[in-house]
């Protein structure tokens, strides 16, 4: 039993705490310098997916053509396979140069980038999503890096605003920003693992999914770094999206992306041992599937933790704060449940067990076969 404990304490442990310090010591002597070019200015396609963004998508378009980067080196394409109005407003601005290639049959964001992307004419490729809003200079701030030839992936900065104080908004906010530290802290070392899909951006040329059905924002940019590349974070790009109003639509969204990233990372570490890219195997290995497992690690630490309860005083302590955790966790559910905004800081452990818990039926959803197809649904 102390050794199942042991286990579960490193299990818990290590993806939260350990890992980010491993990451922060080896960058201490590590540190890649990146050439940047403030004045390059490479052809640039930047690329809206969209599925029924009739409320959101005129907004994205006007702060697209806001944006300060030339004219002439921009080609704003909107890739849709919408059935509300979303196509009728799109084609309003076609004087404004922007494009719109329209689909009739819904398949998924991967499929709709892997038929879009080989008509886009930029030597760069920015993906977007039709929720975000851009800072003017987010362009300019992505593509100096590419004046590096070793650089192949530039990933911005999102940052989620939660203007109406939810408790959800918080918990994603608290878990972004700790998403971004990893980011920061890959970057120094090697390579980000997986970018922010509202904004990166690749050379054209490295844009190579397996096929139709996979090519997301986690594999297409680790690919990248397996291929010997790297794949960084550009903290002064930065575009902004709403946090979720509520943990039920945060915790659909993670089931889906944990059932479907499961296998790109099954598919990335094969890869990464192929080529040899050993800390990207690391990395890979560390920053998610340490993370999936995490629910499994939580329960054998709690069952593990209440049958040591009498070995000693410590092993006691651990077990209340436990208890006082889970619920703290309890009591933001029943504040959602009944709309009563919390302190941040209370928000954390509740958006923390909905995390895990998508996590652990994203896991089971991708085991009975059910996570294999994604089709978006919209969750902002």
């Amino acid at each position: 039993m102390e050794f199942l404990f042991l286990s579960s304490l490193w299990g818990v442990t290590y993806p939260v705490f350990i890992y980010p310090t491993i990451l922060f010591f080896v960058g201490l002597f590590k540190d890649k310098t990146i050439k940047r070019d403030e004045n390059l200015l490479p052809s640039v396609s930047l690329i809206i997916p969209a599925y029924n963004e009739e409320k959101i998508i005129r907004e994205k378009i006007e702060n697209t053509l806001g944006l300060n980067y030339h004219k002439e080196r921009l080609e704003i394409i909107v890739a849709s396979e919408s059935n509300d109005r979303t196509n009728t407003i799109v084609q309003e601005y076609e004087k404004d140069g922007v494009l719109l290639y329209s689909y009739e049959k819904r398949e998924g964001k991967s499929s709709l980038l892997y038929k879009t992307v080989p008509k886009a004419r930029g030597e760069i490729i920015l993906f977007s999503d039709a929720d975000v809003i851009y800072k003017k200079d987010a362009i300019k701030k992505l593509v100096r890096n590419f004046a590096d030839n070793s650089i192949g992936a530039v990933s911005g900065r999102l940052v989620y605003i939660n203007p109406q104080g939810t408790i959800a908004g918080e918990g994603e906010s608290v878990y972004w920003g700790y998403e971004m530290l990893l980011k920061r802290l890959s970057s120094k070392i090697s390579s980000v693992i997986g970018a922010s899909g509202s904004i990166y951006a690749i050379r054209k040329e490295l844009y190579l999914p397996l096929d139709i059905n996979r090519g997301d924002d986690f594999e297409i940019p680790t690919m990248i770094a397996i291929k010997g590349y790297r794949s960084i974070l550009e903290e002064e790009a930065m575009a902004y999206a709403r946090a979720s109003d509520s943990s039920e639509d945060e915790f659909k969204r993670k089931v889906r992306i944990v059932s479907w990233f499961i296998r790109s990372g099954v598919i990335l570490i094969k890869e990464g041992i192929k080529n040899k890219r050993w800390l990207i195997v690391f990395q890979i290995l560390s920053h998610k599937f340490s993370r999936w497992f995490m629910p499994i690690w939580l329960i054998s630490f709690f069952v593990s933790n209440l049958l040591l309860f009498n070995k000693g005083l410590l092993l006691r302590y651990l077990f209340i704060m436990q208890i006082s955790f889970y619920l703290i966790a309890l009591y933001g559910w029943v504040c959602e449940k009944r709309m009563i905004n919390i302190k941040p800081i209370l928000s954390i452990p509740y958006f923390f067990v909905v995390v895990n818990y998508a996590t652990f039926c994203g896991i089971w959803r991708f085991i009975n076969g059910t996570g294999e197809r994604v089709t978006w649904e919209k969750t902002r």
